[in-house]
């Protein structure tokens, strides 16, 4: 097998088991058995567990650090709705990352993720509700807006996510935070 698709073969395996059993309940060798390769083999392309974790939410994390960036740099201040419709997409492309945070504090602890999923979600809050002073009520209409957004793509079936669940997600998200 050549070493790219073995990567990607790895990957996604691996995506699949701690999607399904979390990241500390879940083995190299559950991985590689997956995909007919020993645990060796997976430490061979990867050299751990967490690094092979860090190359999975690899998209996620710079995806989101990149959108909040730029959407925190706008002039004028983007609206709540736009900035919620990119940040809903990042989260359909990036469903694995945002999901594996989101539920799994193994994974976070593992790959020292923990601090940096709290400072997102105080950007978050900060970008969906169109302030840098927040109040009270707009951080709880901002977490329930990314409430809104993780948890279906969370519990949804594996897969695409078709235009009539994305709208219904969007919907609901933009109820949240009172659009």
């Amino acid at each position: 097998m050549d070493a790219e698709v073995a990567r990607d073969r790895i990957l996604q395996a691996a995506r699949t088991q701690f999607a399904e059993r979390g990241f500390a309940d879940t083995s190299l060798a559950d991985i590689g058995a997956e995909v007919g390769l020993t645990r060796g083999a997976v430490l061979y392309h990867f050299g751990s567990k967490e690094r092979l974790l860090q190359e999975l939410l690899a998209p996620f994390v710079e995806g989101l650090d990149a959108e909040l960036t730029r959407l925190e740099r706008l002039s004028p201040t983007p609206s709540r709705a736009h900035a919620l419709d990119v940040i809903l997409e990042l989260f359909v492309t990036s469903r694995a990352g945002a999901d594996l945070l989101a539920r799994d504090i193994s994974a976070r602890a593992a790959t020292g993720l923990d601090a940096w999923v709290t400072s997102r979600l105080t950007r978050l809050v900060h970008v969906l509700s169109g302030t840098d002073t927040p109040t009270p009520v707009d951080e709880v209409r901002a977490l329930a807006a990314i409430g809104a957004m993780i948890r279906p793509l969370a519990v949804l079936p594996p897969g695409r996510i078709g235009a009539a669940q994305r709208g219904a997600i969007r919907d609901a998200a933009r109820a949240a935070l009172g659009i």
